[in-house]
């Protein structure tokens, strides 16, 4: 994806000037970055990342997660003890679900969709052919934690090329994000169309950026 394409990509939404339009974010040796929100994590959301992950050759790589009850309610992939293979799983109310083996997702950059509805989730990979489907309850409200589990465990390795949340009872955006640097400090992070925000790693580590 070229610089231009970051820039319009979001329904033709052009970065503020204080911002540079990079093409992807990324954190592959696995250091401590992750962002942390002001997004409710609740019921009734459609995640879908645009991403090119680096699988872990163990354990969890989590894309979102509760602050309240990180442990019990977070989704992302399963590669214990079959990188470059995973599953995709969910944990919601303390209970999870994961699909099979999924192979080739080392490096391969795709767009990952996770739906969390009252009572369900849904979760799939475009270009293959699974989908996670299962009865949950009891999802923990709080802000949303990306990239890592809680405040910084199980953190994404990987390429980061974008983000959209959207309420799924009526379909309005919940954020749109795109990577990008703050000119001020030459920061990188993810810019949000919908909210005007910009979120840079919650911890002293920078992402890298492309």
């Amino acid at each position: 994806m070229s610089v231009f394409v970051s820039l319009l990509r979001s329904g033709g939404n052009h970065l503020p000037s204080d911002y540079t339009a990079v093409t992807c974010l990324k954190n592959l040796t696995e250091t401590s970055t992750y962002l942390s929100t002001n997004y409710d994590c609740v019921w009734n959301r459609k995640y879908e990342y645009d991403l090119q992950p680096v699988m872990r050759s163990h354990n969890w790589t989590s894309l979102g997660a509760s602050t309240t009850n990180s442990e019990a309610n977070r989704w992302g992939f399963n590669s214990e003890g079959k990188a470059p293979q995973a599953s995709l799983l969910m944990r919601l109310g303390g209970a999870s679900q994961q699909t099979n083996n999924i192979s080739d997702l080392d490096n391969v950059r795709r767009t990952y969709t996770y739906i969390i509805e009252n009572g369900y989730q849904v979760s799939s990979i475009s270009g293959i052919s699974t989908t996670l489907s299962t009865s949950q309850t009891g999802l923990a409200t709080g802000k949303l934690v990306l990239f890592a589990h809680g405040t910084g465990g199980d953190r994404y390795r990987g390429r980061i090329y974008g983000l959209k949340i959207s309420d799924t009872q009526n379909g309005k955006m919940i954020a749109d994000m795109v990577p990008c640097v703050r000119k001020a400090d030459n920061k990188p992070g993810m810019y949000d169309f919908v909210t005007k925000t910009f979120y840079s790693s919650a911890t002293s580590t920078d992402y890298e950026y492309e």
